[in-house]
């Protein structure tokens, strides 16, 4: 299996979002055989429809299976409602051949932190049970689920 995967590409409407560098990776992936690409949060800077509607048209261009989960930017401004609108689910799972692939939603609106709370927590444990047979378990979360060493947040 060949993963593709990118993430935090805050796409926005201003001029910091680097929009030819974003369709210049978009045609190196279309160029490469990927079985899967994930998107792992923070697809827009500041949630707001508008980049919804920008990221969705770029991500659109993406000619293999994709998976995309909220990150806390995609959150701010009440965007994870605008995320499951236009851009889908922000949790579930994905049977793949000799794989599944669970991803949660670990965004808490208009905030930095991130968390699994407990219905996803008991989604990602019900999903690793059902599919225990599988020879390969992906899981996608945004956020450090463990400290990230000398990050200041130990």
């Amino acid at each position: 299996m060949k993963i593709c995967h990118i993430s935090d590409t805050h796409v926005s409407l201003g001029s910091e979002f680097q929009q030819k560098t974003f369709e210049s990776t978009i045609r190196k992936i279309n160029s490469e055989d990927f079985d899967l690409v994930i998107h792992s949060g923070d697809l827009t800077t500041s949630g707001i429809l508008e980049e919804y509607k920008e990221a969705r048209r770029l991500t659109e261009k993406i000619m293999h299976p994709l998976v995309i989960i909220p990150g806390n930017h995609d959150a701010r401004n009440g965007g994870i409602s605008i995320f499951s609108e236009v851009i889908g689910d922000p949790s579930g799972v994905i049977e793949m051949g000799d794989a599944v692939i669970t991803y949660v939603d670990s965004s808490i609106p208009d905030s930095n932190q991130g968390r699994v709370g407990m219905l996803s927590f008991r989604m990602l444990q019900d999903s690793l049970g059902e599919y225990q047979h599988k020879d390969i378990k992906i899981v996608l979360i945004h956020h450090h689920v463990v400290p990230v060493p000398m990050a200041g947040r130990e």
